[in-house]
């Protein structure tokens, strides 16, 4: 018969191993590699679909804000017999940015959104509509940050394009433009290529289309003539 004395250790020894089976086993290395590489397959997945979800929701941002503003200039037609001119000397005298986007100085500004749209009357709660694809990024052609210290360089554009071909005779906006593509009006966002196409007569390559691919070439435009580009 075992005395007391091998009993307590035989109980010892027991616990002890009962104890130390049910710690858990570090990984191995092996193990960790695999973690990370499936970590990785993940992401390369994930990032491009939120990266493409954010470029969708900017894009639909800016059809919805040229709906409402679309809105503005009709009902601000019907009661002025005329659309509103585009800010700047010589016609509109308002304040007007003539920055290039990126903080520096050029020849002509970009026209934005126009003050009375929403002073005195209020078609609009604001004419300060932000280009939402500018914030946070860089001219895919200079590679320039866009200057978020002027609000302007971060609106939409507004053209009035009876202006630039009837009132001003302007070279650089063809007849075209106002009496057969666009009409009156046309607004504009820089599109997810981050770059101003530019419009070019008769052609349609600088019109942003998703169907191309969500960060496709192209400006997103809304006009006069043709409501959903």
């Amino acid at each position: 018969m075992k005395n007391r004395a091998v009993l307590d250790a035989e109980r010892s020894l027991g616990i002890q191993i009962l104890l130390k089976s049910e710690e858990p086993g570090a990984f191995t290395l092996i193990e960790l590699l695999i973690v990370v590489a499936i970590i990785s397959i993940l992401a390369a997945i994930a990032i491009p679909n939120f990266l493409e979800a954010q470029t969708r929701s900017k894009v639909s941002r800016a059809k919805a804000d040229m709906r409402s503003i679309a809105l503005a200039l009709e009902t601000y037609r019907l009661d002025n017999n005329a659309y509103p001119p585009n800010r700047g000397i010589p016609i509109e005298n308002e304040p007007v940015h003539t920055t290039n986007g990126h903080g520096r100085l050029r020849v002509r500004a970009f026209r934005t959104i126009p003050l009375r749209l929403s002073t005195p009357v209020a078609y609009i709660v604001s004419s300060a509509f932000p280009d939402l694809i500018k914030h946070g990024q860089k001219d895919a052609d200079t590679g320039d940050s866009y200057h978020t210290n002027d609000p302007t360089d971060m609106g939409l554009t507004y053209h009035n394009l009876y202006e630039y071909v009837v009132l001003l005779n302007d070279p650089e906006v063809p007849y075209s433009d106002f009496g057969v593509r666009d009409g009156h009006w046309r607004i504009l966002s820089i599109g997810p290529d981050r770059l101003f196409t530019g419009f070019h007569a008769g052609s349609t390559d600088w019109k942003y289309d998703p169907t191309n691919g969500t960060a496709s070439r192209g400006d997103i435009v809304r006009s006069h003539f043709q409501p959903a580009y």
